[in-house]
């Protein structure tokens, strides 16, 4: 949104979180007035961590959303999910109200994990 509407914005804009635009610098260069933090994570590595950390797990129940953030992260997961599927088992929690998610994961045994990925609504 910002991107399309820069020409109307005087001021200098600060973004708490780019998402994947590091990825595709193009979108910045030019860009006057943008500033912030980019974000950006290793999804394998962190889901790698997590079972060297805790070499018992046999399930993760992913915690996410619907919006478009949560969207495009679900793809990121099931990208690395083939790496690890003879390891450990994978439960979305997608696009759910905290109260469901609270009642879900309350009743996980002790060799699962939970890895938020989005969760804004």
């Amino acid at each position: 949104f910002f991107f399309q509407a820069e020409d109307g914005i005087r001021d200098p804009l600060w973004s708490r979180g780019l998402g994947d635009v590091y990825k595709r610098q193009e979108l910045l260069r030019g860009k006057r007035n943008f500033t912030g933090i980019m974000e950006a994570f290793d999804i394998q590595d962190t889901i790698s961590l997590m079972l060297e950390l805790h070499p018992h797990t046999k399930l993760i129940a992913v915690v996410n959303d619907n919006t478009t953030t949560g969207q495009a992260n679900r793809k990121i997961v099931d990208t690395v999910i083939p790496k690890f599927d003879n390891n450990v088992s994978f439960e979305f929690l997608d696009n759910l109200k905290a109260k469901e998610i609270m009642q879900r994961v309350a009743s996980r045994p002790n060799d699962s994990h939970i890895l938020e990925m989005t969760f804004n609504r």
